[in-house]
């Protein structure tokens, strides 16, 4: 069985992805320090805009 997000195909039935976008959000460092974000948790990751890098969240800061 595959899995389809608006009659497109995600998931095929040999359970690898296709057609996959994934949007990790975008912040500068500012939003990033002042917790402008919502539903964080420890290995969540997003892009800093400011760095260019891609930051995850350890528990405690944003770190590369």
């Amino acid at each position: 069985m595959s899995i389809k997000i608006q009659s497109t195909e995600v998931l095929n039935s040999d359970g690898k992805a296709t057609n996959m976008i994934i949007n990790i959000g975008c912040y500068t460092t500012a939003e990033l320090q002042s917790g402008s974000y919502d539903g964080i948790g420890v290995g969540s990751f997003t892009f800093c805009s400011n760095t260019k890098t891609i930051v995850y969240w350890n528990g405690t800061e944003w770190d590369i």
